[in-house]
């Protein structure tokens, strides 16, 4: 009798878990158009209509979910053999410029031309997934940095050939179109649904099928879920982790490729990416919703595309924007990325991983400026730096949140981390969208701003000076102070501290408060005392070159703002390069936007196998 109650229990709870996260999605989604004086049940009856209420709906429906379970399918494979790969955005770009080369510029019969487009497509993202695998592999270098640098390194490498070798003539704003004979066929006219589906769906059941019937299969969900038993058995962990990362290239290529020879009308990328941008991060949620099983990804995306596809009609029939759907100096380039590692590095020396800091850029530059436009407006002094105050203080809000999910909830803090920057890149341009009216860019008042300090020559922060003071600050209370002794207590030994009679618990909270504050000021410095103003994408990647100058430090506040500085002084290189004539002309500007990235990169190359972490990082702590 126990055992006929338990297999349904296996079988039901991860549905129940996902359908519970669903239903409190909605509910939230919800509550935020209500207080924004939307009516939820209007809209979402609209989004309902709009995703199934007829054939050519659901057509539409079926072709936005077609990127995300093959997206959806990069991140899971990762998540069964134990990585968390995040690549998925920049091996899409990849693969559609692949799409584009292959359909446009070959010529062959028709079948074996868009054959040929789709394979190598594939091969190309899987090519591109290689780098962070062997990083992987031979330097211990952490997929989800490595997979960050290779995304924005494929934006730019992507745009660069979009815009500079494979623009149609006269129209600047897509490449050339492939031709007739590589595209998909169209199922239904008037939509852009094509037969590019069955690849989609045979491809994840061929990878269920390969998890569950291989040998190899079984190693890799073998090594994702007990590391020590696989290498017991004698399982080949770095074979299984590059096959896991070429088999995420090979899904997110095809997803690339899907909307270039698999969409009509355009057939071709557009200058911006915009037909690609974003699916590779989409595809993380759908594959969490999935529970990072290829059959329930394939379930998960058409939902997700549902609320894309039918979140356009929330717009024409409740007046919602559709962007709620989604939810040069050296010193200037330094700061932020100083503020969020020191900030981190407290925290990941008490044993708590944030991965969150890109999203919490994000969330507390828009709220920096939100903030000092709110004090301007009420007539109080040093506007600006009541909004540098505000974001530290929405930074410390969502510090307390991770804080509270991974200590008390025992939360996947990497999960938590993704979370919050999924989160951000959907809420952000719709905040902005709300309170500014436009989701791309804002320009505050220059009362807002906080002026340099009156250093001759070169552009100084009070805040970038602030920095360096506190970098000292941390360095000695983290090594000279009781309460220093502690935080390093809960990462290495938290029971010998529980012993002693110190709550582990409010050493993490208060690490996680101080990560999210001192990010939080980071965030919100971009806009006021850098850019001059926000753009939906002003973090461009900063949070995980944080993470990535955090984990070559050792998690040393002192040496991750040395790293800092060397990121920071990459991109005023790459800046200078951009804008000195007789150089700027023979290095094109994409490509030189790439630099900092690669620097990254190599940095964490070189330094990461000489580092230690704290035993208990990322472990969470239960009291006796």
């Amino acid at each position: 009798m126990e055992k006929t109650l338990k297999v349904p229990s296996k079988i039901f709870q991860p549905l129940l878990h996902s359908a519970l996260a669903l239903v409190l999605g909605l509910i939230a989604g919800a509550i935020l158009m209500a207080l924004y004086g939307y009516d939820p049940f209007l809209a979402y009856s609209a989004l309902v209509r709009g995703a199934f209420g007829g054939s050519a709906e659901l057509a539409e429906t079926l072709s936005f979910a077609i990127p995300l379970m093959l997206t959806g399918i990069t991140f899971a494979i990762g998540v069964k053999a134990g990585l968390f790969n995040i690549g998925a955005e920049g091996q899409a770009y990849i693969g559609a410029l692949g799409a584009v080369l292959a359909g446009a510029f070959i010529r062959l019969p028709p079948g074996l031309h868009v054959a040929v487009a789709t394979i190598f497509a594939m091969l190309l993202g899987a090519l591109w997934s290689i780098g962070p695998a062997l990083l992987k592999i031979w330097r211990g270098v952490h997929e989800v940095i490595s997979t960050i640098m290779f995304n924005w390194m494929a934006f730019y490498l992507t745009m660069y050939f979009a815009l500079y070798h494979l623009a149609e003539p006269g129209r600047a704003e897509k490449t050339v179109s492939v031709l007739e004979t590589a595209r998909y066929a169209v199922l239904m006219p008037g939509a852009s649904l094509t037969t590019i589906i069955f690849v989609a769906i045979i491809f994840c059941v061929i990878i269920h099928l390969f998890l569950v019937l291989t040998k190899a299969g079984y190693e890799l969900k073998l090594l994702g879920a007990n590391p020590d038993a696989a290498k017991y058995a004698g399982v080949n962990a770095k074979r299984v982790i590059l096959t896991s990362f070429i088999i995420g290239g090979l899904s997110a290529g095809l997803a690339g490729a899907s909307q270039i020879i698999g969409r009509p009308p355009t057939w071709a990328l557009y200058g911006t990416l915009g037909n690609v941008m974003g699916l590779g991060f989409d595809g993380i949620g759908v594959a969490l919703i999935g529970r990072n099983n290829p059959l329930g990804v394939i379930i998960a995306a058409i939902f997700i595309g549902a609320l894309k596809n039918g979140g356009r009609y929330m717009e024409y029939t409740a007046g919602v924007y559709s962007e709620l759907v989604g939810a040069i100096n050296g010193l200037l380039a330094m700061t932020p990325l100083a503020l969020a590692a020191m900030g981190e590095s407290i925290n990941q020396k008490a044993g708590l991983c944030n991965i969150g800091l890109e999203g919490i850029f994000l969330i507390t530059a828009a709220a920096g400026v939100f903030g000092a436009e709110l004090a301007h407006e009420a007539g109080l002094p040093y506007s600006g730096v009541v909004g540098l105050l505000f974001g530290l203080l929405v930074g410390a809000l969502i510090g307390l949140i991770f804080g509270v999910l991974s200590v008390y909830g025992r939360a996947d803090q990497v999960i938590v981390g993704i979370g919050i920057n999924v989160f951000a890149v959907g809420f952000v341009p719709y905040f902005m969208m709300a309170v500014w009216h436009f989701p791309g860019i804002h320009i505050p008042p220059k009362e807002v701003l906080v002026p340099p300090l009156p250093v001759p020559i070169i552009r100084v922060s009070g805040i970038t000076v602030l920095t360096l003071i506190l970098g000292v600050l941390l360095h000695l209370m983290l090594h000279k102070t009781p309460l220093g002794l502690r935080i390093l207590a809960a990462g290495e030994t938290p029971e010998a501290l529980d012993v002693a009679g110190v709550r582990v618990d409010y050493i993490r909270i208060l690490t996680s408060i101080l990560s999210g504050a001192l990010t939080g000021l980071g965030g919100a410095f971009m806009p006021l005392c850098w850019f001059g103003g926000i753009v939906k994408e002003i973090s461009a990647g900063r949070g995980f070159i944080a993470l990535a100058c955090l984990v070559s430090a050792g998690l040393e506040p002192l040496l991750a703002m040395s790293f800092a500085f060397i990121f920071g002084f990459a991109e005023g290189l790459a800046y200078t390069i951009a804008v000195t004539p007789g150089i700027k002309e023979a290095v094109p500007y994409h490509l030189v936007l790439m630099i900092p990235y690669i620097t990254t990169l190599a940095v964490v190359t070189i330094f990461i196998g000489k580092r230690r972490f704290p035993r208990a990082l990322a472990t969470p702590y239960t009291r006796e």
